[in-house]
């Protein structure tokens, strides 16, 4: 394991790794994950913010809980497996595409304004009838 520091060619380190690790153990939505699921690479993550969203635990890589031992686990578990990791960074990426990719991030974002202004459904705004 190395830890690198800042790197801006992320798509290199992520081309030569076998696996990517994230423990963090607060995360919004984990950019890196997407980045290491686009390069088609199997992940494990700790079960925090977002995280399980990226991940889908047992078909794109493992959602550990925020604990050493669980990830270790995970790590040499992928590591002894390597049709398994194979497998999972091929659904990682597919997934990644369909959900994470910029066209499809735009579709979405798209569909809400095509939508327009909604309005609230609050009971106070409600009309009251006559």
């Amino acid at each position: 394991m190395r830890f690198l520091g800042w790197r801006g060619d992320v798509d290199l380190i992520h081309a030569a790794a076998d696996l990517v690790v994230v423990t963090s153990d607060n995360e919004g939505m984990p950019v890196t994950l997407i980045e290491a699921a686009m390069a088609g690479r199997a992940c494990i993550t700790t079960d925090v913010g977002s995280a399980g969203e990226v991940v889908i635990d047992g078909t794109t890589g493992l959602v550990v809980p925020c604990d050493a031992t669980a990830v270790a686990d995970a790590i040499l578990a992928l590591l002894d497996d390597p049709a398994r990791r194979e497998a999972f960074g091929v659904a990682a990426r597919t997934r990644a595409l369909e959900s994470f990719s910029t066209a499809a991030v735009d579709e979405r974002l798209s569909a809400v304004y095509r939508r327009g202004p909604q309005r609230p459904r609050h009971p106070r705004h409600a009309r009251r009838s006559r």
